[in-house]
């Protein structure tokens, strides 16, 4: 399991915070190895704010902005051989949802 953290919380990001910095919101994203799923942890409230199914055996996730400067995260599934593609965009309607298994 791995825990990485998007970007910087908004009322700790500095003035030169990049888009990917700012769009990540200091959000906690933990994989969970063995339960095939992402769990999103609030910092502030130490609570699961999200779950997310992403395949057999997820690894490490890395963030990303895509082509429209929408926050992606991509996770790496290692029983599946394949790359997860997560929405974690703040303004999307399909935040927190598996976009896309790239096997």
């Amino acid at each position: 399991d791995m825990v990485r953290i998007a970007g910087c919380r908004p009322d700790e990001c500095p003035p030169d915070a990049t888009a990917l910095d700012r769009a990540g919101g200091g959000l906690i994203y933990v994989t969970l190895f063995n339960d095939d799923r992402i769990i999103v942890v609030d910092p502030d409230s130490l609570s699961a704010i999200a779950r997310i199914d992403v395949g057999d055996g997820p690894h490490d996730i890395a963030f990303l902005l895509d082509e429209t400067d929408r926050l992606r995260g991509y996770v790496t599934l290692f029983n599946d051989n394949a790359l997860a593609v997560l929405d974690l965009d703040p303004a999307s309607s399909t935040r927190f949802r598996n976009l896309a298994t790239v096997k």
